[in-house]
Formats: C-alpha cells, sequence, structure tokens
C-alpha cells in the first residue's frame, strides 16, 4: 500500500510571492507528493513560478485562468509520480496518474466550479463527459461551488434545484465521497455573521476507495484564503505490533524462578528488557517474575541484573544498586500481579 500526501486547494491567487511562500511551506511541512491547486488566477504559468514555489523536484500541467477568473494548477513531484494525458476543458484539468514503485494508477481530475446557474449545468456536463472518456479507477476533486444537501451549508438559503442537479450527476457517475474528519464546512464568507458551505470535496469511483481503504481526508487551517486546505492521505493504517502471550507451559521449564521446588509459579509478571550483547547488537531478554518480599535477581547472559525490590515493582541495574546503597528514588516498572 503507497502512503502519500495528496493536497487540493482553492487557493484565491498565486499571483503574489507571499501567497507562493504559503503554498511552498504547507508542502514542505505536509510533505505533499501531489497537489492540486484551484483558482490560481494566472493566465500564464511557467517553469518560474513553479520553481520557485514547489522547488525543482516538481513538475506541472495547468488550466489558464480567464481574465484572472479561475485557473487550475496540477503539480506532482516526478521521483514519486508519473502524470500524463493531461485534457484541460473550461473548468476542470483531468490526467492519468501513476505512482512511479507500485505502478498503482488512476484518472484525476480537479475543477474550479463557476459561479452562474447556466454555467454550473454546463460544468456538470463536462464533468460527465470525462466520465464517459475516463472509464477506469477516477478521482475528482476541488472546489466545485455546488452543494447537494441541505446541512452543507449553515442556512437556509439554498438553490435546490442545482442541488438537485449535483446530486443526479453523483449517482449518475456511481461516485463516492470521501469523508472529510473534522470539519463541517470549507468556505466561509468571513464576515461578521459569515455564511459557510462545504464545497470543496473529494469524489471517488468505488474501486479506487476499495484500492485504498485505510485513506484519510482531512481539512488543514489557513489564514490566506477563505478555503480550507484539504489534505489527502492514501494510507492512514496504524501500523501492529505483535501482542506479547504467557505461555502456561513456560512456568514448567528449567530455569524458570519458583517458590519452591516443584511450585507452579502464581501471579507472575513477564518483562522483556532491551540489552546489547558481546558484538554490539541490540538484543531483548525475557524474564518471568513474581511477587516476593526482599531483593530477587535474575540474570540471563548479557543482560542487567533486575532487583526485584518489593511485590510489582522491578528496578534495573545500577538504579537498583543505589536504592540499596542509598534509598535514592529510581524509576521502577509495576509487574501485573
Amino acid at each position: 500500500m503507497i502512503a502519500e500526501n495528496i493536497i487540493i486547494w482553492n487557493v484565491r491567487g498565486l499571483n503574489s510571492r507571499a501567497r507562493r511562500n504559503v503554498v511552498r511551506e504547507l508542502v514542505t511541512q505536509e510533505h505533499i507528493s501531489l497537489i492540486s491547486l484551484q483558482e490560481s488566477k494566472l493566465d500564464v504559468c511557467d517553469d518560474r513560478l513553479v520553481l520557485e514555489m514547489l522547488g525543482p523536484l516538481f513538475d506541472y500541467f495547468y488550466l489558464p485562468a480567464s481574465h484572472t477568473c479561475g485557473g487550475i494548477l496540477l503539480a506532482w513531484r516526478k521521483d514519486i509520480w508519473s502524470v500524463s494525458n493531461p485534457m484541460i476543458r473550461d473548468f476542470t484539468l483531468t490526467a492519468k496518474v501513476v505512482h512511479c514503485a507500485s505502478g498503482l494508477d488512476w484518472w484525476m481530475t480537479s475543477v474550479c466550479g463557476p459561479q452562474s446557474d447556466p454555467e454550473k449545468v454546463l460544468f456538470l456536463d463536462e464533468l460527465r463527459s470525462i466520465r464517459t472518456a475516463c472509464s477506469d479507477q477516477w478521482m475528482v476533486c476541488g472546489d466545485f461551488n455546488l452543494i447537494y444537501k441541505a446541512e452543507d451549508k449553515n442556512n437556509s438559503r439554498l438553490n435546490r434545484r442545482m442541488m438537485g442537479c449535483f446530486r443526479r450527476f453523483i449517482d449518475e457517475a456511481e461516485l463516492m465521497e470521501l469523508h472529510l474528519n473534522g470539519r463541517l464546512f470549507t468556505w466561509s464568507s468571513e464576515r461578521d455573521a459569515p455564511t459557510l458551505e462545504r464545497i470543496d470535496r473529494v469524489f471517488t469511483s468505488e474501486d479506487w476507495s476499495i484500492q485504498f481503504p485505510d485513506h484519510g481526508l482531512s481539512a488543514l487551517a489557513s489564514e490566506c484564503s477563505d478555503h480550507a486546505p484539504l489534505l489527502l492521505c492514501t494510507d492512514c493504517s496504524l501500523p501492529h505490533f505483535k501482542r506479547f502471550r504467557f505461555e502456561n507451559f513456560w512456568t514448567k521449564c528449567v530455569g524458570v524462578p519458583t517458590r519452591g521446588l516443584g511450585s507452579q509459579l502464581v501471579n507472575a509478571a513477564c518483562f522483556l528488557v532491551p540489552d546489547v550483547d558481546a558484538r554490539g547488537n541490540t538484543v531483548t531478554h525475557g524474564f518471568i517474575l513474581f511477587p516476593a518480599t526482599g531483593p530477587y535477581v535474575q540474570q540471563r547472559g548479557n543482560a542487567r541484573a533486575l532487583y526485584y525490590l518489593a511485590p510489582g515493582v522491578l528496578v534495573v541495574g545500577a538504579q537498583a544498586r543505589r536504592e540499596r546503597e542509598g534509598g535514592s528514588q529510581v524509576s521502577a516498572r509495576r509487574g501485573v500481579g
């Protein structure tokens, strides 16, 4: 499973150096390898600008803005992704994305939705035609400037006609929306009584979601745009560690401490202690101890001596010596008894 970070953001213009610096800091901080920026407001996007903003490792495609409105920049790290077959339309930029190491691929469409209702209808028709051309795994993401549920807005001023049009497109294209963690809305009018909407989204085909079952989508904070950047992680699974299991037959093995000849180990505590062997390699020694009064020493090979000073308390090595000699306070580990 690949683990890459993707940023999707309506950046509200890349024609200022300060805004480009914010993008560069975000890409560095979040270890971004694939970038979709909407509303670039750039009629022309050249190598010099991308080099200044993203560095030498990135390549790009772009949709020019129309009279400083709209515009999309799709950029990727050349050592991680191979992006080809760009399709540039009025409101969208689509390309085939391939992960170099794994060979996994899908179509990715970045969108920058228009403002007027007639243009929104054309925008949805454009997405339908793209879906027809891209029958494989598909991701469509960006600023749709549309909602399809009433809860996507914080007031009751709803354009239910356009909501219905958007919902029909989602159903026809058989798309799944990726769940956004930790945030209800992605855009704010930034007024005293602000209008809040969720218009920045990520949709995928079902086979993409199956391919990346442990994906995660979250919203980041931003002070330079009224849209929240969306961070998509393709693999958010936590590492799994093997559990330690106590085997009953261990109590019958030679060398296991017991209370007397032939007695069973009662209320035992098991510890794994890291150490360094004679060759300098890190090794782990296992110890089985039981509650007892008075000091108890258990030694295995090059492992440090363990002083069992009181029921349930384990102190390691030199610290235990200081405890016996000077009574100084030492750190202790408590066993389960």
